[in-house]
């Protein structure tokens, strides 16, 4: 059984942040969450554990994670951000650029 293909002009896109408006095709801004009440600094890609480029969000080493990513984790409890866990997260603060 053979394989059929394809040809497409159509352009490839990756999906919107909808914190920074740019295309997911490398990492967001440098951000802060709101948590239990005080301001911590995301945690880049690396700092994480992660080795190469983020398999979610397109982060590469030393870029930040977008939100919402299933790779970024808490810079509270260090578990998965978007997760359940103990850390009351209730806002995402953008650097001004």
């Amino acid at each position: 059984m053979g394989r059929k293909t394809k040809k497409t002009t159509e352009t490839f896109h990756f999906a919107t942040c909808k914190y920074c408006e740019r295309e997911m095709d490398r990492g967001c801004v440098k951000h802060w969450y709101l948590i239990d009440g005080k301001e911590y600094e995301a945690i880049k890609n690396g700092d994480d554990g992660n080795k190469g480029t983020c398999h979610d969000c397109n982060a590469r080493q030393g870029e930040y994670h977008h939100p919402g990513c299933d790779m970024e984790i808490c810079p509270v409890c260090g578990e998965q951000i978007i997760g359940f866990h103990d850390c009351d997260v209730t806002e995402v603060i953008l650097a001004n650029e």
